[in-house]
Parts: C-alpha cells; sequence; structure tokens
C-alpha cells in the first residue's frame, strides 16, 4: 500500500493504525516537502531540514526507527543497508528535546551514507538551511 501526505491529518493516523498492528512502515526521512513539519539538524557542519513526522509517529507509536537504505552495487545489483535503530525517548516531559535527539542521530546515518555513496543520493533540491529560498 503507498499512501501520500495531504493537508488533512488522516495519514498520520492510517500510520499509527499500522505500526500499532505491527505492519511496517516506511517513510523518507530526508526530503522537506511544502507544508510538511520539519526540525533542524545538522549534516557536513551545516544546519539542514528534516521532516519532524517520522520521528514524532515513532515516539507516539513506541515503535523504533530503522534506517534502511538500497545502494546500487553494480549493474542492475542493489544492496540494502539496514543500520542500527534509533529510539525517540519517551521519557521526561521534553517531547521536542527527545525528537531533537534522534534527529541528530538520524542525521549522523544520513550523513554517513551520503558520503560513502553521494552520487546516488538525488536531493532535488537545497539541503543546507542557507540555501532554502524564502
Amino acid at each position: 500500500k503507498i499512501a501520500y501526505s495531504t493537508d488533512g491529518a488522516m495519514l498520520s493516523f492510517d500510520l499509527l493504525g499500522a505500526l500499532r498492528a505491527g505492519e511496517i512502515v516506511s517513510i523518507q526521512g530526508d526530503r522537506i516537502i511544502p507544508g510538511i513539519a520539519s526540525v533542524d539538524g545538522r549534516m557536513f557542519g551545516e544546519r539542514v531540514q528534516i521532516p519532524n513526522g517520522p520521528f514524532i509517529l515513532a515516539q507516539i507509536a513506541r515503535v523504533p526507527i530503522f534506517p534502511l537504505f538500497v545502494v546500487r552495487s553494480g549493474y542492475r545489483r542493489y544492496r540494502i543497508v539496514a543500520c542500527e535503530p534509533i529510539s525517540v525517548a519517551r521519557s521526561g516531559c521534553d517531547r521536542a528535546a527527545n525528537v531533537a535527539a534522534a534527529v541528530s542521530a538520524w542525521c549522523v546515518v544520513l550523513e554517513e551514507m551520503i558520503a560513502e555513496h553521494w552520487r546516488q543520493w538525488f536531493g532535488f533540491g537545497p539541503l543546507f538551511a542557507r540555501d532554502v529560498i524564502r
């Protein structure tokens, strides 16, 4: 099943229900699209905007985030790279700080993968916050 984000909040409830039913949910964590909430992260020494939805969803559903990448290894050959899970803590009263910590961990993983496979990562837009036209 493929679901797309819309102006409403129904997708978040659908994804939460899927996680609570034990299903796997896959969300791109490196793309900001207009109208989607984001949070600051750091990669390559620069500030970047990361979608916060995957992290808030994981926090509410009490599930870890499993960074997963598909890397081209040759002609019609691909390798799946699964990294250590990232947990979004629910402890304490500062949920935003818990999300920020998970985003920082994600940025480290994403930066390593981009650095190692930079020719295979397509951002299709500005990555660094300083490059975003406001």
